[in-house]
C-alpha cells in the first residue's frame, strides 16, 4: 500500500485503465498534433526526440535501440526500470507497463501509446514471461544516445544551449515536460 489514500486510488485508476483516454489526448506519441503549448524549450523538443529515435535505429545483436529509446520516452522510464522490465510486466491490451521496485522501492504502472504497444507486441511475441525485454547494459544505452546525438547534430545544439549532456534521463524529463505543455 501507499502512505496516502489518494496514491492508492491513483494506482487503482491507472490499473483499470481509466486514464487511457486522457493519456491519448495528451501524449505526443499517441496523437497527431505533437506537443501542446509550443513555447521555446531549453529541453529536448518533440521533434528532437523523434530525430533521436530515428537516428539510433537498430543496434547490434538485435537490441532494438530505436524501441529502447521510444519506450523510455513513451513511458517516462528511468534506464534501470527499462533494463529490468520483464515480458510479464507488459500488459499490451491495456497499454500499460508494470514497473517493479521503482524509486524508493515502490511499484507503479505507466501507460504507453498504441504505436509503442504494437512495437512491443512484435518484440515479445512468444517469449517467456520471465525474460527481460531489453537485455542490455545501461552503458550501451548511454553510448547509442551519445552517438545519435553526435550524428544528428543535437549534441552541438544542446551544448551551445549550455546542456552538453544527452542521456536516457533527458528522455524521461522530455516525457514529463511534453505532457505538461
Amino acid at each position: 500500500g501507499y502512505e496516502y489514500l489518494r496514491d492508492t486510488e491513483m494506482v487503482i485508476e491507472i490499473a483499470v485503465g481509466l486514464w487511457r483516454a486522457a493519456y491519448d489526448q495528451a501524449h505526443p506519441l499517441a496523437t497527431e498534433h505533437g506537443v501542446r503549448g509550443g513555447g521555446k524549450q531549453a529541453e529536448l523538443t518533440y521533434e528532437d526526440v523523434l530525430t533521436m529515435i530515428d537516428a539510433v535505429g537498430e543496434g547490434v545483436h538485435h537490441t532494438h535501440n530505436d524501441l529502447i529509446l521510444r519506450v523510455i520516452y513513451a513511458a517516462g522510464l528511468r534506464v534501470n526500470e527499462l533494463t529490468a522490465l520483464l515480458v510479464a510486466d507488459i500488459e499490451l491490451d491495456e497499454r500499460r507497463l508494470f514497473i517493479r521496485d521503482a524509486k524508493e522501492a515502490k511499484d507503479r504502472y505507466t501507460l504507453i501509446d498504441k504505436g509503442t504497444a504494437e512495437l512491443l507486441r512484435t518484440l515479445v511475441a512468444g517469449k517467456p514471461q520471465n525474460e527481460v525485454v531489453f537485455p542490455v547494459k545501461d552503458s550501451l544505452i548511454r553510448h547509442f544516445i551519445e552517438s545519435a546525438a553526435e550524428k544528428t547534430g543535437l549534441a552541438a545544439k544542446y551544448e551551445a544551449l549550455g546542456q552538453p549532456t544527452l542521456s536516457p534521463h533527458t528522455f524521461r524529463h522530455a516525457h514529463a515536460m511534453h505532457l505538461y505543455y
